[in-house]
């Protein structure tokens, strides 16, 4: 090879080795952004079963009852929600009359969705919002469409 040949090569080899090394460190970088925490909270674990066992075949509007001096979350239906509503009714003795989740006694729309990706959404939107120290119903309400409406409430 000749050195005519040679010198265009070599200068072409040590351009591309100097773009490719260089690095400019003068200019600060861009924060970067902490993802949201893909761990899955105990709400969301519960809330994402009952829309999956839904989705699997079991009929009706399920309920999540959480006792705040325990942690623990229980999920009734809407049936077993409606009997226990009726025996707490006798013993307290108040006259009123067991309605719909979103048809008033301090029931607030906590959000939609479809699927379990929709049911972490809800969740995690929820486990901020909802206040750890105070017991909470929630009622999940199924569409025909395979969505849902989640409703809260404190108790």
């Amino acid at each position: 090879m000749t050195l005519k040949i040679f010198i265009p090569f070599a200068f072409a080899g040590i351009a591309l080795f100097g773009l490719a090394s260089c690095q400019n460190d003068d200019e600060p970088q861009a924060p970067v952004q902490e993802e949201q925490s893909t761990e899955m909270t105990p709400l969301a674990e519960v809330l994402v079963n009952v829309v999956d066992s839904h989705n699997n075949g079991t009929d009706g509007d399920s309920y999540i009852l959480y006792d705040a001096s325990t942690g623990e979350y229980t999920t009734i239906s809407a049936e077993d929600y409606a009997l226990l509503n009726t025996f707490a009714d006798v013993i307290v003795r108040e006259d009123n009359p067991m309605s719909r989740a979103p048809q008033g006694n301090g029931w607030v729309k906590g959000g939609s969705g479809k699927g379990k990706g929709g049911a972490m959404k809800v969740a995690m939107k929820l486990a901020n919002k909802l206040e750890k120290q105070r017991d909470f119903e929630i009622h999940v309400e199924y569409a025909d469409d395979g969505s849902f409406t989640v409703w809260y409430r404190y108790v």
